[in-house]
């Protein structure tokens, strides 16, 4: 997003149209973003993290939100399931703990509330066939939930930018 705010094209020449104009470079476009004017972006991040946020920043900066929103807003729940599997990862908190659980339940096709085998974890889950929410390509092919979760953020980069025809 700083770089198409920035006017960089992709390999083959896109570049969604932009609402607001150009960025004068790439610093400009990250203090645009983060809406900070000292902001560093070697030492600060951007969140990007929610993608109905991204989808909503890039309505006001492209014209359609394109080509974040198309890309991001039907995936939006699977996206919001993949942030609360890292975040298991990296956090045990309770609140961690219990998204991580409802995600697990949904995953294994089981009822909110219900209970995960003891110990069950991210990795668990993970390596598990991916038997919903991927499609059936995904389960006919036997893609692990790790593995489907790979496809679809390179499904999406690739809307996003879009590679060279040819």
């Amino acid at each position: 997003m700083t770089r198409y705010l920035a006017g960089a094209r992709c390999d083959g020449g896109y570049l969604p149209p932009l609402r607001l104009g150009r960025a004068r470079d790439i610093a400009h476009a990250y203090q645009i973003l983060s809406g900070d004017p000292s902001h560093n972006p070697d030492t600060e991040y951007l969140r990007f993290s929610d993608p109905s946020s991204i989808g909503e920043l890039a309505v006001i900066f492209f014209e359609a939100g394109r080509p974040y929103r198309d890309a991001l807003q039907p995936r939006e729940d699977l996206l919001r399931d993949a942030l609360k599997i890292r975040n298991r990862i990296a956090h045990s908190s309770q609140k961690c703990r219990a998204d991580f659980k409802k995600v697990a339940l949904r995953h294994l096709g089981r009822r909110p509330g219900t209970a995960l085998p003891q110990g069950y974890s991210p990795g668990d889950l993970l390596t598990r066939r991916a038997e919903r929410h991927f499609g059936k390509w995904a389960k006919d092919n036997g893609v692990t939930v790790f593995d489907a979760y790979m496809d679809l953020y390179n499904r999406l980069a690739l809307k996003i930018v879009p590679r060279a025809q040819g």
